[in-house]
């Protein structure tokens, strides 16, 4: 019986030493885990950056549409106004898409607008 204890003893003492040679399987997952932990957290960035980068672009292109536009309504409301002026002078549709190089159809358009906001008579 008392063998049996001493041997029990030990493959005890042999175990309890070999416990600090094996390695700790649950220091591995750990360390799995911080990593993937940094990793993500350096993937939530970048993708924050890259938003935010797009979201500026989003803004500028928005701002430069718009700018566009008012120009755009500009140019148009200038070309409506010397389409009325050369149209008080008494040319015709004709005359008038000549000297503001844009088509007969495009003239009339603008007159008839003109005529239908009671502008024109």
């Amino acid at each position: 019986m008392t063998t049996i204890l001493i041997v029990l003893v030990c493959i005890a003492i042999a175990l309890f030493v070999i416990s600090f040679f094996a390695k700790d399987r649950m220091k591995d997952v750990e360390e799995q885990l911080e990593q993937l932990t940094i990793q993500t957290s350096q993937d939530t960035y970048q993708l924050r950056r890259k938003v935010e980068v797009f979201e500026e672009e989003m803004l500028l292109t928005d701002t430069q549409t718009q700018q566009i536009d008012d120009h755009m309504a500009s140019e148009q409301e200038l070309l409506t106004e010397k389409a009325l002026h050369l149209h008080a002078q008494g040319l015709d549709p004709s005359s008038i898409a000549h000297a503001l190089h844009i088509s007969t159809d495009h003239v009339e358009q603008l007159l008839y607008a003109e005529k239908s906001r009671g502008v024109l008579l």
